[in-house]
């Protein structure tokens, strides 16, 4: 009766130590990361807001109505004087108006970093922690254009290379197994659709407030393996992006591959592949919203 080497056990864990690992360390680093908002001579923008503002006000107080009672010999109101300010005192709402002046206003909103219209470049490290067999790291590469706050569509390629375990040598010589029919992924290349629907703020022992976003993606492309031509795949995924920036941010990604492979001896396979990227995110044009 055949056994299998313990080690091959241990083995099945490792891809999820790994994955835990990697995002406590994301968590830690981005809690300390600083997000203070950038904005350019924010002194005499504010002293330029706060002047056309007063002067506003000045005038709209000199035309309060104001009234004077007058009291008959039982203190009785009988009359009432109203006193308005000059006609001539006029605010000038133009200057509110002024494009130069819209422009210079901070928008308060939910979101700290504004996607709408903008392109994201997202690279990263990727690994297959799903294969038992082999040893499989690489790269992700994506380019995105956000439609709006929610939407957004998005290329990504991975590439990969891969290594065989000690497990391998141990089912060959052995266990007499063959492994030849064995699946690897070597590519993806996909289209994908951008879904956000959750967006937060965390902190870790009361320091500084980290911006966060949860998306999740679905989308199909060409799958390459060790052994086969490129044929058909779709992948569903979840991610989140840490923003450490208005136009920056460290991206989680987790995505979840679907597709048919032939093996060595030309047989059709159903298989299925969990790519997990780590990677910095790039948001252009630059935002100036303050």
């Amino acid at each position: 009766m055949k056994t299998v080497n313990s080690n091959f056990v241990v083995s099945l864990f490792k891809p999820l130590i790994i994955l835990l690992i990697l995002i406590n360390m994301i968590n830690v680093a981005v809690a300390q990361a600083q997000t203070t908002i950038p904005a350019a001579n924010v002194d005499s923008t504010n002293d330029d807001i706060e002047g056309t503002v007063d002067s506003i006000s000045n005038v709209l107080e000199k035309n309060i109505p104001t009234s004077d009672e007058v009291l008959d010999d039982d203190e009785t109101v009988v009359t009432n004087t109203i006193k308005k300010g000059n006609a001539s005192d006029r605010a000038d709402y133009n200057q509110i108006r002024s494009n130069e002046f819209q422009s210079n206003l901070g928008v308060v909103q939910k979101n700290f970093l504004t996607k709408t219209g903008r392109i994201e470049l997202y690279g990263g490290l990727s690994l297959v922690p799903t294969e038992v067999f082999f040893r499989t790291f690489g790269g992700q590469l994506n380019v995105g254009y956000h439609f709006n706050e929610s939407l957004a569509i998005n290329g990504l390629a991975y590439f990969f290379t891969s290594s065989a375990r000690s497990e391998v040598d141990d089912l060959i010589k052995v266990n007499q197994v063959n492994v030849e029919s064995l699946i690897y992924l070597k590519s993806y290349y996909a289209l994908s659709a951008y879904w956000n629907t959750i967006y937060g703020k965390m902190t870790y022992f009361n320091q500084n407030i980290t911006p966060f976003e949860i998306f999740f993606t679905g989308g199909f492309g060409r799958v390459r393996t060790q052994s086969t031509s490129e044929n058909f795949g779709v992948h569903v995924g979840i991610g989140n992006n840490f923003y450490l920036s208005q136009n920056s941010g460290v991206r989680l990604d987790l995505n979840w591959v679907f597709y048919q492979s032939k093996d060595i001896n030309n047989k059709t396979q159903n298989a299925n592949s969990i790519l997990l990227t780590i990677g910095y995110s790039g948001f252009y044009p630059e935002s100036t919203v303050r």
